[in-house]
Protein backbone atom coordinates (compact mmCIF):
# COMPACT_ATOMS: atom_id res chain seq x y z
CA UNK A 1 0.00 0.00 0.00
CA UNK A 2 2.98 2.65 0.86
CA UNK A 3 4.49 1.67 -2.38
CA UNK A 4 2.04 2.63 -4.13
CA UNK A 5 0.89 6.05 -2.79
CA UNK A 6 4.45 6.93 -3.11
CA UNK A 7 4.57 5.80 -6.69
CA UNK A 8 1.09 7.77 -7.46
CA UNK A 9 2.92 10.56 -5.46
CA UNK A 10 6.19 10.63 -7.83
CA UNK A 11 3.95 9.87 -10.66
CA UNK A 12 2.30 13.37 -10.04
CA UNK A 13 5.26 14.87 -9.43
CA UNK A 14 6.67 14.58 -12.29
CA UNK A 15 3.58 15.41 -14.31
CA UNK A 16 2.97 18.86 -12.60
CA UNK A 17 7.53 19.05 -12.74
CA UNK A 18 7.12 18.68 -17.01
CA UNK A 19 3.55 20.34 -16.98
CA UNK A 20 6.00 23.56 -15.62
CA UNK A 21 8.66 23.16 -17.95
CA UNK A 22 5.96 24.01 -21.02
CA UNK A 23 7.58 21.48 -24.16
CA UNK A 24 8.69 19.20 -21.38
CA UNK A 25 8.74 16.49 -24.35
CA UNK A 26 11.78 18.29 -26.08
CA UNK A 27 13.20 18.75 -22.69
CA UNK A 28 13.11 15.40 -21.80
CA UNK A 29 14.43 13.89 -24.84
CA UNK A 30 17.11 16.47 -24.39
CA UNK A 31 17.71 15.54 -20.52
CA UNK A 32 17.47 12.07 -21.18
CA UNK A 33 20.26 12.52 -24.05
CA UNK A 34 22.31 15.14 -22.14
CA UNK A 35 22.76 11.94 -19.14
CA UNK A 36 23.89 9.72 -22.04
CA UNK A 37 26.48 11.51 -23.37
CA UNK A 38 27.46 12.75 -19.54
CA UNK A 39 28.02 9.11 -18.52
CA UNK A 40 30.27 8.41 -21.46
CA UNK A 41 31.69 11.82 -20.88
CA UNK A 42 32.65 11.19 -17.16
CA UNK A 43 34.75 8.49 -18.41
CA UNK A 44 36.88 10.18 -20.96
CA UNK A 45 36.95 13.78 -19.42
CA UNK A 46 36.32 16.00 -16.42
CA UNK A 47 35.52 19.48 -15.93
CA UNK A 48 36.09 21.13 -12.90
CA UNK A 49 34.13 23.90 -11.16
CA UNK A 50 35.29 26.98 -13.27
CA UNK A 51 35.37 29.18 -10.34
CA UNK A 52 34.55 29.98 -6.28
CA UNK A 53 31.06 31.02 -5.92
CA UNK A 54 27.38 29.40 -5.23
CA UNK A 55 24.96 28.23 -8.43
CA UNK A 56 21.96 31.07 -8.25
CA UNK A 57 20.42 29.81 -11.36
CA UNK A 58 20.07 25.75 -13.11
CA UNK A 59 19.90 24.51 -15.97
CA UNK A 60 15.88 24.20 -17.02
CA UNK A 61 14.12 25.13 -20.37
CA UNK A 62 15.02 28.67 -21.47
CA UNK A 63 18.44 28.86 -19.35
CA UNK A 64 20.49 26.08 -20.59
CA UNK A 65 23.64 26.16 -18.59
CA UNK A 66 24.09 27.29 -14.86
CA UNK A 67 24.68 30.95 -13.12
CA UNK A 68 27.34 31.02 -10.40
CA UNK A 69 27.27 34.29 -8.24
CA UNK A 70 30.58 35.86 -6.10
CA UNK A 71 29.99 39.68 -5.78
CA UNK A 72 33.54 39.69 -4.72
CA UNK A 73 34.34 38.71 -8.45
CA UNK A 74 37.32 35.99 -8.65
CA UNK A 75 38.95 34.47 -11.32
CA UNK A 76 37.71 32.43 -13.84
CA UNK A 77 39.11 29.34 -15.27
CA UNK A 78 39.32 26.47 -17.76
CA UNK A 79 37.21 23.60 -16.68
CA UNK A 80 39.43 21.35 -18.87
CA UNK A 81 42.18 21.42 -21.02
CA UNK A 82 41.51 23.11 -24.56
CA UNK A 83 41.62 25.62 -27.21
CA UNK A 84 40.14 29.07 -27.27
CA UNK A 85 37.83 29.39 -30.29
CA UNK A 86 36.43 32.67 -29.75
CA UNK A 87 36.05 35.10 -27.16
CA UNK A 88 34.12 38.73 -26.50
CA UNK A 89 35.64 41.50 -25.10
CA UNK A 90 35.28 45.45 -24.72
CA UNK A 91 31.83 45.00 -23.64
CA UNK A 92 31.00 47.57 -20.43
CA UNK A 93 28.55 46.87 -17.62
CA UNK A 94 25.34 48.61 -18.57
CA UNK A 95 25.29 47.88 -22.27
CA UNK A 96 22.79 44.70 -22.32
CA UNK A 97 23.21 44.28 -25.72
CA UNK A 98 27.19 43.89 -25.74
CA UNK A 99 28.37 40.41 -27.51
CA UNK A 100 24.83 39.30 -27.96
CA UNK A 101 23.91 39.73 -24.52
CA UNK A 102 26.37 37.39 -22.99
CA UNK A 103 28.61 40.30 -22.85
CA UNK A 104 32.17 39.75 -22.57
CA UNK A 105 32.50 35.78 -23.21
CA UNK A 106 35.17 32.93 -24.08
CA UNK A 107 34.57 29.61 -25.75
CA UNK A 108 37.19 26.77 -25.06
CA UNK A 109 36.90 23.49 -27.54
CA UNK A 110 37.80 20.62 -26.07
CA UNK A 111 38.38 16.66 -26.93
CA UNK A 112 35.95 14.51 -28.38
CA UNK A 113 33.37 17.22 -29.59
CA UNK A 114 32.85 19.37 -26.38
CA UNK A 115 32.74 23.62 -25.72
CA UNK A 116 32.55 25.22 -22.51
CA UNK A 117 31.02 28.49 -22.88
CA UNK A 118 31.99 31.44 -20.07
CA UNK A 119 30.04 34.48 -20.28
CA UNK A 120 29.34 38.06 -18.64
CA UNK A 121 33.11 38.32 -17.72
CA UNK A 122 34.41 41.71 -16.53
CA UNK A 123 37.76 40.94 -18.14
CA UNK A 124 38.77 38.42 -20.55
CA UNK A 125 42.70 37.15 -20.19
CA UNK A 126 42.91 34.83 -23.26
CA UNK A 127 43.21 35.17 -26.71
CA UNK A 128 42.07 33.27 -29.41
CA UNK A 129 44.50 30.32 -30.40
CA UNK A 130 45.93 30.05 -27.24
CA UNK A 131 45.48 26.62 -25.60
CA UNK A 132 44.93 26.31 -21.87
CA UNK A 133 45.34 24.19 -19.08
CA UNK A 134 42.72 22.85 -17.10
CA UNK A 135 42.37 25.67 -14.23
CA UNK A 136 44.32 28.45 -16.12
CA UNK A 137 42.59 31.64 -15.16
CA UNK A 138 40.88 32.63 -18.68
CA UNK A 139 39.42 35.72 -17.23
CA UNK A 140 37.24 37.61 -14.34
CA UNK A 141 33.55 37.24 -13.18
CA UNK A 142 31.77 40.57 -14.15
CA UNK A 143 28.03 42.01 -15.06
CA UNK A 144 28.37 42.48 -18.74
CA UNK A 145 25.95 41.85 -21.57
CA UNK A 146 22.58 41.72 -20.56
CA UNK A 147 22.30 40.82 -16.28
CA UNK A 148 19.55 40.87 -14.37
CA UNK A 149 20.23 41.13 -10.22
CA UNK A 150 23.20 43.67 -8.42
CA UNK A 151 25.86 41.24 -8.72
CA UNK A 152 28.54 39.48 -10.53
CA UNK A 153 28.45 36.35 -11.73
CA UNK A 154 29.47 33.56 -14.56
CA UNK A 155 26.89 31.44 -17.12
CA UNK A 156 28.40 28.14 -17.95
CA UNK A 157 27.18 26.39 -20.84
CA UNK A 158 28.46 23.06 -21.84
CA UNK A 159 28.21 21.53 -25.14
CA UNK A 160 28.75 18.42 -26.94
CA UNK A 161 28.93 18.42 -30.53
CA UNK A 162 26.60 21.62 -30.76
CA UNK A 163 24.14 20.11 -28.25
CA UNK A 164 23.59 21.77 -24.82
CA UNK A 165 24.04 19.33 -21.82
CA UNK A 166 23.05 20.16 -18.45
CA UNK A 167 26.50 21.41 -16.55
CA UNK A 168 25.35 19.39 -13.19
CA UNK A 169 25.85 15.83 -15.20
CA UNK A 170 30.00 17.06 -16.25
CA UNK A 171 31.24 19.52 -13.20
CA UNK A 172 33.41 17.46 -10.91
CA UNK A 173 31.46 19.61 -7.78
CA UNK A 174 33.65 19.45 -4.68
Amino acid sequence: MKKNILRFYIFILVLFTFSQLGNSLAFAKSTAASISLATAATQAQAFIFPTRGYITQGYHVGHLGIDIANKQRPAVWAANNGTVIKIQQGCQEGNAYCGGSYGNYVVISHNNGFQTFYAHLQAVSVKVGDIVKQGQNIGTMGRTGSVRGSGAFLHLEISKNGQKMNPYLLLQLK
